[in-house]
């Protein structure tokens, strides 16, 4: 109850409409109690379907239509590359079973394209 009387200004009106949407859903039967504010498992997940988290507001992903095949040339590097990042994540279960870590990273180094 505090919280939608504390001021603010947010980044956008569509956030603000979330936020208050989301509380709204959080305090309708916590109206009456000013001491305590708790939050239900189900009251949380309905107001999760209404609102975005506020760290996903700011992004989004963007999935490029590109494969190997887009990618001329340098089959040996190609191949390390898939074989250092791909099949870690392809194939996880078999480099556990192995006891094999995944790679930490790759470092690109010299210049673009």
């Amino acid at each position: 109850v505090a919280a939608r009387r504390a001021p603010r200004s947010p980044p956008d009106a569509a956030a603000s409409d979330d936020e208050a949407a989301a509380l709204d859903l959080l305090s309708s039967d916590l109206a009456h109690r000013s001491d305590v504010l708790r939050v239900r498992h189900d009251q949380f997940l309905r107001a999760l379907k209404a609102c975005n988290p506020a760290s996903l507001r700011e992004s989004a992903v963007e999935v490029p239509d590109v494969s190997w095949a887009d990618v001329g040339g340098l089959e040996d590097v190609k191949t390390e590359l898939k074989e250092t990042v791909e099949y870690p994540v392809q194939f996880a279960s078999l480099y556990q079973a192995f006891g094999l870590p995944p790679s930490k990273g790759v470092l690109f180094y010299g210049p673009p394209g």
